[in-house]
């Protein structure tokens, strides 16, 4: 019979901060896709992001034409590409999520 060892979390070990638990990131989410972290950090007017799941899809209302839907998205895939970071990152601006 072999001995069962058990292995357990070092002393030193400790919770980073990120993103992820930056008051600044919004975190973008669908149904069937993982989430996605954006730095808002300057507060700007963002678009919407067209996540069925958070209510902000582009093609929201059935009376809207393709072409405002295309323009709506071509407005959050720019400001995305300039806001995109990892939820492991941070930076000078990282400030603690307050809990609600």
């Amino acid at each position: 019979m072999t001995e069962k060892r058990l292995i357990r979390v070092p002393k030193s070990y400790k919770k980073q901060n990120g993103c992820w638990n930056c008051e600044h990131a919004f975190v973008y989410s669908e149904y069937d896709e993982g989430c996605i972290y954006y730095c808002h950090y300057d507060k700007s007017e963002r678009p919407l992001c067209g996540s069925v799941a958070m209510e902000e899809s582009f093609w929201d209302n059935s009376l809207l034409e393709d072409k405002e839907g295309e323009i709506r998205m071509e407005l959050w895939e720019a400001w995305a590409d300039n806001h995109a970071v990892s939820y492991s990152g941070i930076c000078d601006f990282w400030k603690r999520l307050e809990k609600k």
